[in-house]
């Protein structure tokens, strides 16, 4: 019985359509390979505009971006005697420093839970954190954004290893699929290539060993360069439909099937992030696209000058032909002194002009128009403040003028993470099926929690998923110190919070003195709520902040609607740090007794004697 499938345009490629490579037959393998020949064959464009683009950013002359002898041809330009001007690395450069540098979490918020589950998603929003620690997701993501204003498409896989769930970045040039069903970006199965070791196969299907040793080593037209490395194709084909049971996913080399399995998800495991979204197809439009003509018209600007600065700003001596000058005395003298004798005519020394001043100015308006056109400014390329920009508000002002240009695209790099988000806590319910203790360490205030992934499991319809900035404060310390400064002063914030948002690592001893008291009573209140445990508060602890962060934490989780036995245990610590004060204020002064006052004898009406 053969799997239903879709329609390919069997003819285009080549191979029969009742013979795809998702059917159940034994050389699953032969339709695989036959069907991503042809699909590699059609993207023969697509891999020489990479190619050409990885050349501009990189000024290397790269002659094949494949894992073959011509791949590590990379000379650079620089190598020769060009001059070049590399405005697409340097708006890249710019544009991942500006946008790559925040680190956006995901988290996970109950819809309609009770408070065990509000904990949950709270925990889940944890483990995530430490998985994305743990794997150096976001150093990961900073290449992969790069690949997308390289390339116009950057991707991360997210897969399991056994033990744990990782990440990897794949090239785009490992991706084939068909054009034609990817023409509204949606398509419907993928194959990735890649050059694996011999023996690490080995390892991973001991079963396959001898058709792993005796596989080929070459992929179309591309060649390993080291026999031992031979290309692997994993497929993913999806269902074609909720009910339907046709997905399957195939790992196969040039003469076996090594995985052949169903394939229960809606989407494939990769996390896709786009500099620019085509008008159709699944690729995207990468930056270098944008700057190509810009940067081939800089270098060809560059070689005329260069070429004319050679042959025409050279000094030059002109000597009449009837005059009699010695021209040895002409020659450069490292005593900086001559004598030249002449008889008739001076000599005439001149150094012409190389190229019009307009070649030049025509040559800064294309590189101004590079910077135009990516949305940042030659100030910002060279990290060079605006002159009359001396407030921190003024440059405030101008770095949010300045990035809104990036808005959209600061959008697509946080939804790619709360993809990446939502990958990684499938692979993490597949994994936990063979590895019940499946677990993160997470680094919370200078201490390691274990998160572990049965007590945080959610259902799909339990949860929404939201993705926010880590940080919303400027990153250097400048700006963070104005800006802390400014929200203690407008009353949002105290002063323990302020001196724990300022986060100054040389300074970091004397904060995490001056903020224990606040991190202290923030950890007892939270083991409260969360956990159920109860400690007392002591008199050496800060109670007027403990009562007013207990108070504050009270009336949250009223509305958090937590159990009534949590209530009561925050109720009980707000009564005993009150206790606590009440002891520890001096009694009042006793009032002083007042003299009584003086009687004043009050006069007899009825008295005949006046007054004298």
């Amino acid at each position: 019985m053969k799997i239903p499938v879709v329609d390919l345009s069997p003819k285009k490629h080549g191979i029969d359509a009742n013979a795809a490579w998702w059917t159940e037959t034994t050389d699953v393998f032969q339709h695989t390979w036959a069907l991503a020949s042809a699909l590699h064959n059609q993207s023969a464009t697509r891999r020489a505009d990479n190619l050409r683009h990885a050349r501009l950013f990189s000024n290397r002359q790269y002659l094949s971006m494949a894992i073959n002898s011509k791949a590590q041809s990379g000379r650079t330009v620089s190598d020769s005697a060009r001059l070049t001007l590399n405005v697409v690395n340097s708006c890249i450069s710019t544009a991942c420093a500006k946008i790559s540098q925040s680190r956006p979490r995901a988290l996970f918020l109950t819809s309609g839970g009770d408070f065990k589950l509000q904990m949950k998603a709270k925990q889940l929003s944890k483990y995530i954190e430490g998985l994305f620690d743990a794997e150096n997701v976001y150093q990961l993501g900073q290449q992969v954004f790069r690949d997308s204003l390289v390339f116009g498409i950057g991707i991360i896989k997210v897969l399991n290893n056994g033990e744990s769930v990782s990440f990897e970045r794949v090239l785009p040039d490992e991706i084939m699929l068909d054009e034609g069903e990817a023409f509204y970006g949606q398509p419907r199965q993928i194959h990735q290539r890649r050059f694996i070791a011999r023996e690490v196969l080995v390892g991973l299907f001991p079963k396959h060993a001898e058709s792993i040793r005796t596989a080929q080593s070459s992929f179309a037209e591309e060649d390993s360069a080291n026999p031992d490395l031979i290309p692997v194709l994993e497929s993913w084909h999806l269902a074609s439909s909720s009910d339907a049971k046709d997905g399957k996913r195939v790992v196969s080399i040039s003469n076996a099937t090594l995985v052949e399995a169903p394939y229960e998800y809606a989407h494939f495991p990769f996390a896709i992030l786009r500099w620019s979204e085509s008008l159709t197809g699944w690729w995207g439009t990468g930056l270098t696209e944008e700057l190509t003509p810009l940067q081939i018209e800089i270098n060809k600007l560059l070689r005329n000058i260069q070429a004319a600065q050679d042959i025409c700003a050279v000094p030059r001596v002109f000597i009449e032909a009837g005059s009699s000058v010695n021209g040895a005395s002409l020659q450069a003298n490292p005593q900086g002194l001559s004598v030249v004798r002449y008889q008739g005519t001076k000599p005439d020394f001149m150094t012409a002009s190389a190229m019009p001043g307009e070649i030049y100015s025509h040559l800064d308006r294309l590189v101004n128009k590079a910077y135009e056109i990516t949305g940042i400014s030659q100030l910002s390329a060279a990290s060079k403040k605006p002159a009359g920009l001396d407030s921190g508000v003024a440059i405030r002002e101008y770095q949010d003028i300045e990035s809104e240009r990036f808005q959209l695209v600061g959008q697509r790099y946080e939804k790619f993470f709360l993809d990446l988000a939502k990958l990684a806590v499938e692979e993490s319910k597949t994994l936990f099926e063979a590895n019940p203790k499946l677990n993160v360490l997470v680094a919370i205030k200078g201490r390691a929690e274990k998160i572990v992934w049965k007590d945080v499991q959610l259902k799909r319809d339990q949860y929404l998923l939201r993705c926010f900035p880590t940080s919303l404060l400027p990153t250097t310390p400048a700006g963070r110190l104005q800006k802390v400064q400014e929200l203690m002063q407008a009353g949002f914030i105290e002063k323990n919070e302020a001196m724990a948002l300022l986060d100054f690592p040389d300074l970091e001893r004397s904060m995490s003195l001056n903020t224990s008291a606040y991190e202290d009573t923030l950890q007892t209140l939270e083991r409260i709520v969360q956990d159920g445990h109860y400690d007392t508060p002591e008199p050496y602890q800060n109670l007027a902040l403990a009562l007013k962060m207990a108070q504050s934490m009270y009336l949250r989780a009223r509305v958090q609607e937590v159990p009534e036995d949590r209530l009561e245990l925050l109720r009980r610590y707000i009564d005993d740090c009150d206790q606590l004060l009440s002891k520890a204020e001096p009694p009042a002064p006793a009032p002083i007794a007042m003299p009584a006052p003086m009687a004043v004898p009050e006069p007899n009406p009825t008295s005949d004697l006046m007054p004298v």
